[in-house]
């Protein structure tokens, strides 16, 4: 084999070495820059344009979201204007009927013609209808002929709603009732105007059922969708229609993407539309949906054939009045939409790269190998060839009983490879030495064991004792005997019967014996433990121990463990314990019973969902850092269900070992109970708003600079005295709930909206500045004004504000300058003309309505 010089691989290695070196580094800097290039479109991709799409989508949720309100509004108004009218109609028929007739026909003929004449006219191809009753309940017309004649008081299935319609017509001799009605044997939701026909004690009215109305206003909502939204694909809507009757859990039955094709029907176990960690997400989607009302997230579409636009980020809004969920979903990835954006990019970034690149490397190459030259002859080559000749020297020329001298070398690493082998061939000697040693020291170490070794051979078929220890002279399962060397083994050993077999396998197989046998002596129980092994064909080392203290001793803890068991059952309360790793050592039946295991399931930790913050505690208490005594908490037992739980921890010592104990009782009533009576303790019971208390607490809570600006907002019903006096307490409730309504519907989730007397509403809005107030007052003005337009309750309100950014000193200032401004609000010139404008509203909502004295009103 040639030999390599010394000089030669170490120019080979300055050359490999630099070129290495330059290589790395021209790939990295190449690296660095296209990781930058690539970066920057990502963070383009990932957060650009990613919250550009789900603002987006958003948008386009909201804008047909408030689509499908304005057609299910108007058509609800429509069918109410057209009942109303339908039922004048009737009502003028029937009278001028009664007037031509009234003194020239008998009363009875009169009832039959006006019964005629409306009879046969229905409506909405037999969907609306016209109805007669009489004030005692007697149906005197009805499209079901089984119910003509009948008196539907008497009957449970129509008295509740046939006596809605009556009051109606007693109250105000004409209106709306809306309730549940029997048709056809099936309790529907219908809405009717009944109107009061003095004649004859009857009322006559005209209905529709709002399930007909529904399904005609969905329809018509889904063709106003396609013409304002059917032309957008990025994002793209789609609507589903929850279902869990049959196959389907939801059908889509709108959409502006045409990968849905094909597609509509979306079950609850359809593993194709998933989570990007492949997750199916469909039933995981529709609960947290249903629990939260929207949801942001990326799912994958595999309804798209580029792979690219299955990855789409999605947005969806549960519409409950029609149990709709409305989605929106763009593309995730930029370059799907825009495919060419990062080619174009890393063109141009690489069409640079490559020309640096090229300069950077030659140069890098020719200094870097001028340099390695000079350092590696001088400061390397040299030296090391002195040094490793000096070591060579040694091996070639010396033994193991001398030393290289390491102040000789001059490279310090080569210094300590000599210190090395010096301390190497001492080991080596000192390695010898012990190995003798432990030679002499086996045959003691055999001869003093505390076990009993005995050594048997098989000789001739027969098994021969070929070498014991001094333990074997006292051993329970040998038979004494001055010496049991050279003897048969069935002499020597008591258990030889039982074992013989064993120890056979043993021999020829190779095979570890390991077991347990009893013997009887003095009419005592003697256990022995045997391990046997075979080191070598035919020959068995067999060890003997004693442990009938070990097995005694496990009978009396097994005992005690009993005990332990029948004391805890007796405790009526569930009780747990767990060692310091959670395993549970001992339970009662009622701890089983109170989480919800059946009598013959396994009791296990894990089939709890327990909280992290009770786990946590659970740790403080086992490190003695913290008690838990009393603590509430809720424990989704073993039937899914949640429960809340007393729960006490202590920490003792049982064996040695710490142990919890872990006592508790269900108070899930108790504690649900509490929840409720805090809830009404806080909230006004009309409006469901926050109470005066609440609001009184929270100004103060937020009375600090961390808030400020603090604004507060005061709102004053206009006329509420009038409306209850003119129309009853009934309509001022209405009013007072539908201002509660426009509050809730235009504050943000921090505002805290309150009512805080008979017609006075606060809104508590922190780090809110001037502009912020005035946007939300024009808001509140805005829903008030659109309220007025398709309501028959006409709000009128007084506003005023008043906002902390440090010149307060208290929160009544604060509330007195609020109050002071709405006053001003309340007061100003236009006061006696909303004033009239409601009495106007009044004598309209209520036609019957005697003269008013305005003025008394107004100035009172």
């Amino acid at each position: 084999m040639k030999q390599i010089k010394l000089s030669s691989m170490i120019g080979v290695f300055i050359m490999l070495s630099i070129i290495s070196i330059t290589v790395i580094v021209s790939i990295g800097w190449g690296y660095f820059l296209l990781n930058a290039t690539n970066k920057a479109i990502h963070y383009f991709n990932e957060d650009v344009h990613l919250k550009r799409e789900i603002r987006l989508e958003r948008y386009e949720v909201r804008d047909a979201v408030k689509l499908i309100n304005s057609e299910r509004e108007k058509a609800y108004q429509n069918v109410l204007k057209t009942l109303k009218d339908r039922t004048y109609r009737a009502y003028k028929v029937a009278m001028n009927i009664y007037n031509k007739y009234k003194g020239k026909e008998s009363k009875e003929s009169i009832r039959e013609r006006i019964k005629d004449s409306l009879m046969f006219q229905v409506f909405d191809n037999g969907k609306s209808y016209y109805f007669i009753t009489s004030l005692n309940g007697v149906e005197i017309l009805s499209p079901q002929k089984s119910l003509i004649g009948k008196n539907l008081l008497k009957d449970k299935r129509y008295s509740k709603s046939v006596q809605q319609e009556i009051d109606v017509i007693k109250r105000q001799k004409e209106g709306y009732v809306k309730g549940k009605f029997m048709h056809n044997g099936k309790p529907l939701l219908r809405i009717a105007f009944v109107k009061l026909f003095e004649p004859y004690g009857w009322y006559i009215g005209s209905g529709k059922m709002i399930t007909n109305l529904e399904k005609e206003t969905k329809e018509l909502t889904l063709k106003k969708l396609n013409t304002s939204f059917g032309n957008f694909k990025n994002p793209s809507l789609f609507i589903m229609e929850l279902s869990f009757k049959g196959e389907c859990a939801g059908r889509v039955i709108f959409y502006t993407d045409p990968a849905f094709e094909g597609h509509t029907c979306l079950k609850l176990n359809d593993k194709s539309i998933t989570y990007t960690n492949s997750k199916p997400c469909l039933k995981d989607c529709l609960e947290k949906l249903l629990k939260l009302g929207d949801l942001t997230t990326t799912l994958i579409w595999p309804y798209h054939k580029n792979k690219q636009l299955r990855e789409r980020i999605t947005y969806l809004y549960y519409y409950k009045p029609y149990n709709w969920i409305i989605g929106s979903c763009a593309p995730r990835n930029f370059t799907a939409v825009f495919p060419d954006f990062e080619a174009i990019i890393k063109k141009e970034a690489k069409s640079s790269i490559k020309s640096l690149l090229f300069i950077f490397f030659i140069s890098a190459l020719a200094i870097g190998y001028l340099l390695w030259l000079l350092i590696f002859l001088r400061f390397i080559y040299k030296p090391i060839k002195k040094d490793i000749e000096t070591i060579l020297n040694f091996f070639s020329n010396q033994g193991l009983d001398t030393k290289i001298d390491p102040g000789s070398i001059k490279v310090k690493e080569l210094s300590q490879m000599a210190q090395s082998i010096n301390e190497t061939a001492q080991k080596l000697h000192q390695a010898q030495k012990k190995t003798e040693e432990l030679l002499k020291n086996y045959s003691l170490l055999l001869k003093h064991m505390p076990e009993c070794v005995v050594v048997l051979k098989k000789v001739g078929g027969e098994l021969t004792v070929e070498d014991v220890n001094d333990a074997a002279m006292n051993c329970k399962a040998i038979t004494k005997s001055e010496n049991l060397i050279g003897k048969k083994a069935q002499e020597v050993l008591k258990t030889y019967n039982t074992l013989k077999d064993a120890i056979e396998l043993v021999m020829d197989r190779g095979f570890n014996l390991h077991t347990t046998v009893k013997l009887n002596e003095d009419e005592n129980d003697v256990f022995v433990e045997v391990v046997s092994y075979s080191p070598e064909k035919n020959r068995s080392v067999c060890i003997f121990r004693n442990i009938t203290q070990m097995v005694c001793l496990y009978r009396a803890i097994e005992k005690h463990k009993h005990q332990l068991q029948q004391f805890i059952d007796k405790i009526k309360t569930g009780i747990i314990v767990m060692d310091k790793n959670g395993n549970i050592k001992y339970y009662n039946h009622l701890a089983k019973k109170l989480l919800c295991f059946e009598e013959n399931e396994e009791f296990t930790i894990q089939r709890l969902k327990i909280p992290e913050s009770l786990k946590i505690r659970f740790l403080k208490v086992v490190k003695g850092r913290e008690d838990c005594d009393g603590c509430e908490t809720n424990i989704i037992t073993a039937d899914g269900k949640s429960r809340w739980f007393d729960v006490h921890v202590a920490k003792i010592k049982i064996d040695s070992e710490p142990v919890l104990i872990i006592s508790f009782n269900d108070i899930t009533q108790r504690y649900l109970k509490n929840k409720q009576l805090e809830y009404l303790s806080l909230h006004d019971t009309l409006t469901g708003l926050y109470n005066r208390h609440f609001f009184e607490e929270e100004i103060k809570r937020l009375f600090n600079r961390r808030h400020y600006p603090l604004a507060l907002v005061i709102i004053d019903l206009n006329g509420l005295k009038i409306a209850n006096d003119l129309l009853g307490h009934e309509i001022g409730d209405k009013l007072i709930m539908k201002m509660a309504e426009i509050l809730s519907t235009s504050t943000r989730g921090s505002d805290i909206a309150a009512r805080i007397g008979g017609d006075e509403f606060a809104v508590i809005m922190p780090n809110t500045n001037e502009n912020g107030v005035r946007a939300f007052i024009e808001r509140i003005k805005a829903r008030i004004a659109s309220n007025n337009e398709v309501s028959e309750i006409i709000i009128s309100a007084s506003i005023g504000y008043a906002i902390q950014n440090g010149q307060f000193r208290k929160a009544d200032d604060l509330m007195r300058e609020a109050d002071k401004n709405m006053y001003m609000d309340k007061y100003s010139p236009s006061r006696t003309r909303k004033l009239k404008e409601i009495i106007k509203w009044a004598k309209n909502l209520k036609s019957t309505m005697s003269h008013i004295d305005e003025d008394y009103l107004i100035n009172r």
